[in-house]
């Protein structure tokens, strides 16, 4: 609920149809999200491309699929921008990367079963926070995230995993711990994440 009427949302909407999530609006500003038992391990690259948020997805399809192949995500109106800090901590956990060049974009695949890792983020990202709490929800033992960012959307983010079945401690402070499931996925019950002001 209270999902903005922007841009970036529309986008995020078409990549998680692509990727097999049924997305139903049911109010004003309200969405449903059914997920695929299986999703597809590869979003269209043309979607990708065209977000810089995309990158949030590829945690998820890592720890659900075992694998996940995307392109460099674009949409940044500041351009390029380094992936290297959300490679890094996948690579911690477990992940094995192998990436392609051609003339027109970078395509990476990440493979492996996620395990619990101590992440440092060189830099503090709302990002790449957000990505390593989605993937090490679903990952094997514990993960820490240290400077890790502390905004709202943090804290939101972790309280809604947690009232769906997550274990997270720590969020809105530069030490956050996330307890894995090991691959179990969530089990709230309807839950209902109401997105804070942004």
């Amino acid at each position: 609920t209270n999902v903005p009427d922007i841009e970036d949302m529309k986008r995020m909407g078409e990549l998680l149809e692509d990727l097999g999530v049924r997305v139903e609006q049911t109010a004003l500003r309200t969405f449903r999200l059914s997920p695929p038992k299986a999703p597809k391990h590869h979003p269209s690259d043309a979607l990708f491309r065209r977000l810089r948020a995309s990158i949030v997805l590829v945690g998820p399809l890592l720890a659900r699929c075992g694998e996940v192949t995307f392109v460099f995500p674009g949409g940044c109106s500041i351009g390029r921008r380094p992936i290297d800090i959300f490679l890094d901590g996948f690579r911690n956990m477990g992940a094995t990367i192998a990436s392609e060049e051609d003339a027109e974009c970078t395509t990476f695949t990440l493979r492996g079963k996620l395990k619990g890792a101590d992440i440092f983020e060189k830099i503090p990202s709302v990002t790449a926070t957000e990505t390593f709490l989605l993937a090490a929800v679903l990952a094997r033992g514990r993960t820490t995230i240290r400077n890790a960012a502390m905004e709202p959307e943090i804290v939101a983010l972790a309280e809604f995993l947690n009232s769906s079945g997550a274990r997270i401690e720590g969020a809105g402070t530069p030490t956050i711990s996330v307890f894995g499931r090991a691959g179990k996925l969530l089990e709230g019950v309807e839950p209902v994440c109401k997105i804070i002001p942004d």
